[in-house]
């Protein structure tokens, strides 16, 4: 019986052993576990820092850089404005420059074209003036070969006289002078024949006379300038002045409204 008893005493402080043993092995784990934890945790915890660190370094670099680059972008902005108006002001400048020398050249192309009209008009006014020369000794030769002409003609039919009726051979005379009207300047009958006595100042006698002279319409006689009147007056061997003091070419004038 005291064996028994000694015996399951013995292997009850065993299992106690063995129990206390297993507990303190189990709390061992426990605290290790624990401490395994604190220190997962701390080393998580310090991670979490350094990773923020880390974030914060990184921030404040990547802010560093954007500032650095916007300074950067700023001064570029800086120097392409300074470059542009650089450039602009060459170029305004330049363009002055060009500004005034194609103003220089408008004014010299204008005083040639200036000197170009002004040649031309007085080489017109030259040739004119040659022209006119040259025009009025034509007529002057012309007209001394007309009065040259009517003379000699003249004293040709003044050897008929005698054989002649007066009015035919005033008639006569009147038809040889007829080439010292300028019929360029009055124009031509053509067959046409006014009632010329319509002017005052003109009787039968005085139209029969135009006629012969070959004026026979209104539109003649209105075209008469002083000169052409005097001609016209000579011709038909009529007072002197007389055609001008009448004013048949204002007559005709007003007949033909």
């Amino acid at each position: 019986m005291l064996g028994k008893t000694t015996s399951e005493r013995k292997k009850a402080q065993a299992e106690s052993k063995k129990a206390k043993e297993a507990k303190e092995a189990t709390h061992k784990e426990f605290l290790d576990a624990k401490q395994n934890r604190i220190e997962a945790e701390n080393a998580a915890k310090q991670e979490e820092r350094d990773l923020k660190d880390a974030q914060r370094r990184a921030e404040a670099e990547a802010k560093a850089r954007k500032d650095l680059e916007e300074e950067i972008e700023e001064e570029e902005k800086r120097r392409k404005i300074a470059k542009a108006k650089k450039k602009a002001l060459e170029k305004k400048k330049l363009t002055a420059e060009e500004l005034a020398m194609e103003e220089a050249r408008k004014r010299q192309e204008a005083k040639d074209r200036v000197k170009r009209k002004a040649d031309k008009r007085r080489k017109r006014a030259e040739e004119e003036r040659q022209r006119k020369m040259l025009a009025a000794s034509e007529a002057e030769q012309l007209a001394e070969v007309n009065r040259l002409e009517v003379e000699m003609r003249l004293n040709d039919l003044k050897t008929q006289e005698g054989t002649m009726a007066k009015e035919d051979y005033i008639l006569a005379r009147i038809n040889i002078k007829a080439i010292t009207i300028d019929f360029d300047v009055i124009g031509q009958a053509n067959g046409h024949t006014d009632d010329l006595q319509q002017i005052d100042g003109i009787d039968e006698g005085l139209e029969r006379r135009l006629n012969t002279l070959g004026i026979s319409t209104l539109s003649q006689i209105s075209k008469m300038d002083d000169d052409m009147s005097d001609t016209v007056n000579d011709a038909i061997e009529y007072m002197p002045g007389r055609i001008r003091r009448q004013l048949w070419a204002e007559q005709a004038q007003i007949l033909l409204e």
